[in-house]
């Protein structure tokens, strides 16, 4: 455990949400990479997992925060840029003019589907974070470019949630 607790650290540490805390925003997919090549299990934490006080709260309702979908208006890239795969630089694509979609092998599709595509998997993935422009990989672009401080709201709700939870753990719920 500790020893993929510091490869994780190791890994992931510039992706901290709160450098006092052990919260990351980073793809999924990243994580699994990492947990995979170290032969550990996936166990997956409950909903209030580590929510000890209000700056957790805070770093929770930021990454739940719902995003809106990725398209490449959003992050400035032009129609027509070539991305390349995150896992074997030859394999490209091109941004549509749409500049919701990317031509790939001769289709028109989505930037999810070209990277299932490219890793030869039947199932949908976070096609952002296996993308790359101008050696920036894309889910990195959207995240530097969205950063933002969460409203009050956001703060007020997420310290709400986290009462709640420790007011059922105290009732045995």
């Amino acid at each position: 455990m500790n020893e993929v607790e510091h490869a994780l650290h190791d890994a992931f540490g510039d992706h901290r949400v709160n450098p006092r805390r052990e919260f990351f925003k980073i793809a999924p997919e990243r994580v699994i990479a990492v947990l995979r090549l170290l032969s550990t299990k996936d166990i997956t934490p409950s909903i209030d997992a580590g929510i000890e006080n209000k700056d957790d709260a805070e770093a929770i309702a930021i990454a739940r925060k719902k995003r809106s979908a990725f398209n490449f208006k959003m992050v400035d890239i032009p129609p027509g840029a070539e991305l390349m795969f995150i896992r074997d630089e030859s394999i490209i694509c091109t941004v549509s003019q749409d500049q919701k979609h990317v031509d790939f092998r001769g289709q028109t599709i989505s930037v999810s589907k070209a990277a299932s595509q490219a890793l030869g998997h039947d199932y949908q993935v976070q096609g952002p974070a296996y993308w790359t422009y101008e050696g920036e990989i894309l889910d990195e672009i959207r995240t530097r470019m969205e950063e933002e401080i969460p409203t009050e709201e956001e703060i007020d709700a997420a310290g709400d949630e986290y009462i709640q939870n420790q007011i059922d753990i105290s009732l045995g719920k």
